[in-house]
């Protein structure tokens, strides 16, 4: 059975992933300017 607290830790590391996946596409998209 999954606990609230996995779940959480679980979510935070997704958006810590998606965030930084966001932000090296920002950061490519810059550089080809």
């Amino acid at each position: 059975m999954i606990t609230n607290i996995q779940l959480l830790s679980v979510l935070c590391l997704l958006t810590y992933v998606n965030a930084g996946l966001l932000q090296k596409s920002n950061e490519g998209k810059n550089n080809f300017k």
